[in-house]
């Protein structure tokens, strides 16, 4: 179902010098860039820790997120509505492929469930 944490994400309002940041202090390296709903989105990684940037004039209330990885987006989707979770943002389907969907618990904080078709 749900493997293992996928990523941690954070709203910022500079991408460029905070990827510059991580890469300089933290050695990490760049592993995606696109643009998703206008919003420009970074993933850079070092080891087995993958953080994506989100670039947003108006960070909302909820600046970080986790992300969960499954091998099967809509059987995950399926299992978080059994535990009564309210689909919030999606499904959608990336440019690079993925596909994610965002949930809300009953205290109105958000997470995401990405399927990225890696067979890890």
């Amino acid at each position: 179902m749900l493997k293992k944490v996928h990523h941690v994400g954070i709203e910022v309002k500079n991408l460029a010098g905070t990827a510059n940041l991580l890469e300089k202090i933290g050695g990490f390296n760049v592993v995606t860039e696109f643009i998703f709903q206008s919003e420009k989105i970074v993933f850079l990684s070092t080891g087995d820790i993958l953080i994506e940037l989100a670039e947003s004039k108006h960070l909302d209330e909820q600046p970080v997120h986790l992300a969960f990885e499954t091998d099967d987006l809509e059987e995950a989707a399926a299992y978080c509505e059994r535990l009564q979770l309210k689909l919030a943002e999606g499904p959608f389907h990336l440019e690079n492929n993925w596909k994610t969907a965002f949930f809300e618990d009953e205290t109105g904080r958000y997470f995401e469930i990405i399927e990225t078709g890696d067979s890890q």
